[in-house]
């Protein structure tokens, strides 16, 4: 049971970083960050990794 309350928890946790992202105006860019963007980082989106681009 606890397990349980907890993957929940890592599940709504993952689902609010992914809405602070998109209010950020953030995206996963597979060739790279356009000349408004900077890099902040990586994602992933199935088995591939992306460059994540903020404004």
């Amino acid at each position: 049971m606890k397990i349980l309350v907890l993957l929940s928890a890592l599940v709504l946790l993952a689902f609010q970083v992914q809405a602070a992202l998109r209010d950020l105006g953030c995206y996963c860019r597979k060739r790279g960050c356009t000349r408004r963007e900077r890099i902040n980082g990586t994602c992933r989106k199935g088995h591939l990794m992306y460059t994540l681009c903020c404004l």
